[in-house]
């Protein structure tokens, strides 16, 4: 009941809001010297308006058509606003149809046609697929003197940045060190000085077991020179 009462309302709103728009412009169209069809006017403003902005709220529309649809949208609000504003001055006479005002309305029709246009290429628009990345080629093998394919030397691994850790124990990161410190410190405050697991400090250093393994080796290490 609750959304009848809503679509009932809006619809409403909205029958009286286009009537009262297109009867307006449609006679500001009359009075700029539109002999036949004036309600060409308004059609071309309100279904532009409708259709932009249908585009615009609808999310399987391309970022670029919506975009152009938003905007669309909200130029065509302001064209409306200020139509329905002029043709109410017009048609009380109180502002006659002069030479700029003629000019500006024949304008609006190829200006809605053109953005129409736009937005629909835009919405039907097939996207052009990414190119394929080219593969790089292939080295050819080097013959050495004795005709055989010469193997190219496996590259050296480039050396990590670690440090050794106390005498005979893992070889561990400083920075990893550091902070494995600072948290067996802290879970020591806060468990009556017992030592941080292996389980704990791989959870709050977010490293592997391997790596939290060699690091409770090297604070346990410490700990007996201490």
């Amino acid at each position: 009941m609750r959304k009848l009462v809503l679509y009932l309302g809006c619809l409403l709103v909205g029958v009286a809001a286009a009537w009262a728009s297109f009867s307006t412009l449609a006679e500001l169209a009359a009075a700029s010297g539109w002999k036949s069809g004036d309600w060409l006017l308004p059609t071309s403003i309100d279904a532009l308006g409708a259709m932009s902005c249908w585009v615009w709220l609808t999310p399987i529309y391309s970022p670029e058509a919506r975009s152009f649809a938003r905007r669309t949208t909200f130029t065509v609000i302001l064209v409306s606003v200020i139509g329905n504003g002029v043709g109410h001055v017009v048609s009380s006479g109180m502002l006659p149809a002069g030479v700029l005002l003629i000019v500006l309305v024949g304008a609006v029709p190829p200006s809605s046609l053109a953005a129409v246009i736009h937005l629909l290429v835009l919405v039907t628009a097939v996207p052009v697929p990414d190119a394929a990345p080219v593969p790089a080629a292939k080295p050819k093998p080097t013959i050495t003197e004795t005709g055989k394919p010469k193997t190219p030397a496996k590259a050296k691994p480039s050396a990590s940045p670690v440090k050794s850790g106390p005498e005979s124990g893992p070889i561990v990161d400083d920075v990893l060190l550091q902070r494995a410190r600072h948290a067996d410190r802290d879970h020591q405050a806060k468990n009556g000085g017992r030592p941080i697991s292996r389980d704990t400090l791989k959870d709050e250093l977010k490293i592997g077991t391997g790596k939290a393994t060699d690091l409770l080796a090297a604070l346990k290490k410490e700990r007996e020179v201490a």
